[in-house]
């Protein structure tokens, strides 16, 4: 099949600063092709590509609003979606391998070249999580710029750099990584783009051979081969529109360096057979703007010749330059009209639609400042600078608060920006954070607490789930050789739930943990197991009463233990992944993880489900890969270990997709998903030095020098400068996407006092306006109890309300009384209350000091500490320490559970001396102090005769108390 070239297919490039309105004239551009495929019954003419899935719904939503008779095939595609259809036209057996994946097979690599004696420079980190991250990520970067291993390596070879042997080592880790995908027919995220550019080249183009209009929308800039493929589109459609943002006249070309090497590649890729055309859109002017030099640049309409786009391909690598020859200062349009501010008009956002301090950022934001007017007019911004992350909470769910009830909006102080509504929805609020995560989900949490309507997009990680930590749990269990707090874990865990007769509805393990804490045995399954086997045994036996009891719970206790040794026999042996996989599976039957728990929710159990289905799904994932890359040869044979560090790496790498958003909500979105999205209120979290600019994650493997060493040889690699540069323009997008007002936010102090400064692009916002136009507001203090006009959440709302009534100002604490989520924890705090008034102001002994006033307790404590009962000096003491302690400890006999270590038991010496004590006393005063002596010895030989130590270290123990006890008689 061969690609229908059109006798001249034009590419134009709709470029303007924010608010230009370029996604507005697209759309209209898009509904007139769809209305013409209507009219013609012609579907499958029309694509609209976009970066991802949320930017794809907003277009769809907004193409379904602007064509009233109905979307005929609309098309609205993510380029990743695009590029897999066309690899399911070609009809090759591809198959692409998930992060799971391509994890095990860069781990897989790296150890056996450690093995081979290859990785010399990298050895002492090889294995480890963080090598492989920065391995991954630095593999990444090279595909994403279609740099091949050999292309690597012999660049590497020609620099003759110090470090030639980590050179090395990386491009051999990439050729092998390589090699893999292409032995097993596999592909990664980056090699689809490759392998749809070659289907491409080779004139296959599936569903979207009939594609007369295309448009692509929402990008900053694209990979070396994404650009290949829209050259090759280029020679097959008709009409290609692609939106920038690239302001003209040019005044900061380092905040749109990105887009001016975008069209300058655009150039370089298209066929001799297309013609460029650049139309400029034009923003509305704010009342700011000043006479401001600008580099100027001609007007032209082009078509670019293969001479004129391999000069421009120079360009890539080096500076971005804009070329004279096809962007200029007064470019036409493709139909020939001049752009005009009217043309604003149809994009969601449009210069005249948003708040003036935004309209100011849009056009001044990153520019030369010492010809810069700061502008008074600051409506619609606000800058928080607060006490704590915690603080910075509190004053964004306030602000929100109070817009959802119809008040003030953030920087509205100066109002004469007034297109407010009365009430805002909860839809057109929208909280941006640079890294979501931990961060996102405790955000949304505070912000559901303080009544909130919120939704946020942060995916929690798969080592969250609670089978997961089951799992881990019992692997530790078996490499740690049963501990007893670890034994205890998986024992209580709700998922331990085995059908075995020897659990006994949990009776099993409440003897277990009771006979290892009497027996003081602490880890070594085999003890354990011996020991209580033992005890057991000793049932039928007569002994004495206290024996008579441990024996009767080690009878309980020791055929579960028994039974779950059984069980995990299998853990000890080394096997391959897919005999780990299987033996998960069935371990799991075994031990009842998939039996819902006794009344559990339905919902929780059908999730613990999913996560035990997804679980299941990794490990078989990665047995698949790990018998594909045997071969014919034998799979590896993982010990338990290996197995459960393989596990650990692989399940810190998933995570959960987040929850389907809901309409009517406040969003919590990451900065990436923000910067095409039309947004009447948004709020920017967080926004410290740390933030903005972010630091680069693979900074470790090349120097700046080095990247720069390698760009100038052909290889092209980010670098420091461009990096700050991208975070200018993802800051800029990011900003400049709010309509109605926007709020920026960061902590001025962190949790331990210390001053937090800006990010300076916040400071770079606040130097466009004067002092009296923009005034930063500080809020947040110290003490945790807020104002009673700050009362977010229902924790604040009691804290507020109890400090109130104890001023005097009994009302607000009434009113939580009455209300029906606050009712039991407000009595609970009057009994609180209560006790306390009791035990520090009362005069004399209360209640709560464990004085009693019921006849039947009363009497129950006649029976026990009657006339001829003799007090202890240590009760006695315990008692003028805290009445309440002895109360609890002594005559209610409450104590604290500990866990059973193997040391010196100070309390059972104690127990011991007074048992000795006490019999001395029953025989009778001994005159002999020798014999005194001798008889004391008997009596404390007799009570450790009657301990049975178990381990070496309690033998130990017991000769040590032989002696000590010795010395003091």
């Amino acid at each position: 099949m061969s690609l229908t070239i059109t006798d001249m297919s034009q590419v134009t490039i709709i470029s303007g600063s924010s608010g230009a309105g370029k996604t507005g004239k697209l759309l209209d551009i898009y509904r007139a092709a769809l209305d013409r495929a209507r009219s013609q019954q012609r579907p499958g003419t029309t694509l609209w590509l976009t970066p991802n899935r949320r930017i794809q719904r907003a277009i769809s939503q907004q193409v379904a609003a602007r064509s009233p008779a109905g979307c005929f095939s609309p098309s609205i595609l993510t380029f990743d979606l695009f590029a897999q259809k066309i690899l399911d036209a070609v009809g090759r057996p591809a198959s692409l391998i998930s992060p799971v994946m391509k994890r095990l097979l860069l781990r897989r690599i790296a150890g056996t070249l450690q093995e081979q004696g290859e990785l010399r420079y990298f050895k002492p980190i090889a294995g480890t999580a963080g090598f492989l991250d920065v391995i991954s990520s630095f593999i990444s970067e090279l595909k994403r710029e279609e740099i091949w291993p050999e292309t690597f390596v012999e660049v590497c070879q020609q620099r003759r750099s110090a470090f030639a042997r980590r050179d090395l080592e990386i491009g051999l880790i990439y050729a092998r990584y390589q090699q893999h995908l292409t032995e097993q027919n596999w592909f990664d995220h980056e090699g689809r783009f490759w392998l749809a550019r070659t289907a491409l080249s080779e004139g296959i183009r599936g569903p979207f051979a009939g594609v007369e209009t295309l448009v692509v929308d929402g990008f900053a800039d694209f990979t070396q081969t994404q650009y290949e493929i829209l050259g090759y589109l280029a020679s097959g459609i008709e009409k290609i529109w692609i939106s920038l943002s690239l302001e003209q006249p040019l005044i900061r070309p380092e905040l749109f360096s990105k887009p001016q090497i975008a069209i300058a590649r655009i150039q370089a890729h298209l066929p001799a057979s297309a013609a460029l055309i650049v139309e400029q859109l034009a923003a509305e002017p704010s009342a700011a703007i000043t006479n401001t030099p600008a580099i100027s640049t001609s007007a032209v309409q082009v078509g670019l010749s293969k001479s004129a786009a391999a000069s421009t391909a120079a360009e890539v690598a080096g500076p971005p330059v804009v070329d004279a020859d096809f962007i200029g200062a007064n470019l036409k349009g493709a139909t020939g009209a001049d752009p005009s501010p009217a043309a604003a008009t149809t994009d969601p956002i449009t210069s005249s639609d948003r708040a003036p301090a935004v309209r100011v950022i849009a056009e001044r934001l990153f520019s030369n400042p010492r010809f810069l007017q700061p502008s008074a007019d600051a409506s619609g911004l606000e800058v928080i600078a607060t006490t704590g992350a915690f603080g910075e909470w509190e004053a964004v769910a306030h602000r929100i608060k109070r817009m959802l009830s119809g008040g003030v909006t953030p920087g509205s102080a100066h109002a004469s920006h007034a297109k407010m509504p009365i009430a805002i929805a909860p839809q057109e609020i929208v909280i941006g954070l640079r890294t979501m995560g931990d961060e996102g989900l405790r955000l949304s949490a505070y912000l559901k607490s303080a009544g909130l309507p919120v939704w946020c997009d942060a995916a929690l990680p798969f080592t969250s789930s609670p089978i997961v930590r089951a799992l881990m749990q019992l692997m530790q269990l078996e490499l740690e050789d049963w501990p007893f707090e670890r034994l205890l874990a998986v024992l209580d865990s709700n998922f331990f739930q085995p059908a075995w007769p020897e659990w006994q509805q949990g009776k099993g393990v409440r003897a277990a943990a009771a006979a290892l804490r009497h027996l003081r045995l602490n880890c070594d399954r085999e003890l354990l197991l011996r020991v209580l086997a033992r005890y057991a045994a000793e049932i039928d036996s007569p002994s004495e009463g206290r024996r008579d009891s441990l024996a009767e719970t080690a009878q309980l206790a020791a055929p579960l233990l028994i039974r779950l040794s059984r069980s995990l026999e299998r853990l000890r042996r080394p096997q391959t992944l897919v005999a780990w996989a299987n033996i998960l599976s069935s371990l799991g039957e075994d031990l009842g993880w998939t039996k819902q728990t006794t009344g559990q929710h339905p919902d929780l159990a059908a999730r613990d489900a999913e996560d035990l289905e997804l679980l299941q799904r990794i490990v078989r994932t990665a047995a698949e890969a790990d018998q594909k890359l045997a071969g014919a040869g034998q799979p590896q044979k993982w010990t338990l270990a290996e197995f459960t560090a393989e596990l650990r790496d692989l399940f810190s790498h998933e995570s959960f997709r987040a929850e389907p958003e809901p309409s009517g909500c406040i969003r919590i979105l990451g900065i990436d998903q923000i910067r095409n999205l039309d947004v009447p209120h948004l709020f920017l979290m967080g926004l410290t030095e740390n933030s903005f600019p972010s630091g680069r994650s693979d900074d470790c493997l090349f120097s700046e020098s080095e990247r720069c060493d390698l760009i100038s040889r052909g290889v092209a690699l980010s670098h420091r400068s461009g990096h700050h540069a991208d975070e200018m323009f993802l800051f800029y997008s990011v900003v400049t996407r709010a309509r109605h007002s926007l709020t920026l936010s960061y902590p001025a102090v962190n949790s331990k006092g210390q001053p937090v400064f800006p990010s300076p692009y916040v400071t770079a916002v606040t130097s466009l306006f004067t002092r009296e136009g923009l005034v930063i507001t500080h809020e947040g203090k110290l003490s945790p109890v807020p104002a009673t006009d700050r009362a977010l959440t229902a924790t604040d709302l009691r804290l507020a309300a109890m400090i109130e009534a104890r001023q005097g100002r009994p009302e607000l604490f009434r009113a939580v009384l009455e209300l029906e989520p606050l009712r039991r924890t407000a009595w609970n705090t009057l009994a609180a209350c209560q006790v306390t008034h009791q035990r520090f102001h009362e005069r004399g002994f209360t209640p709560y000091e464990g004085l009693l006033t019921l006849p039947q307790n009363l009497d129950g404590l006649r029976q026990r500490f009657g006339a001829q009962h003799q007090f202890s000096a240590t009760e006695l003491e315990s008692y003028a320490r805290c009445p309440f302690q002895f109360w609890l400890s002594t005559v209610l006999r409450i104590g604290t559970v500990e866990s059973p270590e193997e040391e010196t038991d100070h309390a059972g010496r104690g127990i011991l001396l007074h048992e000795v004590l006490a019999s001395l006393l029953k025989e009778g005063v001994i005159s002999d102090t020798e014999g005194l002596r001798t008889r004391f010895g008997e009596l404390v030989q007799a009570q450790l005769n009657r301990q049975v130590p178990e381990t070496e270290l309690q033998r130990a123990l017991v000769r040590i108390e032989r002696i000590v006890l010795d010395q003091w008689g």
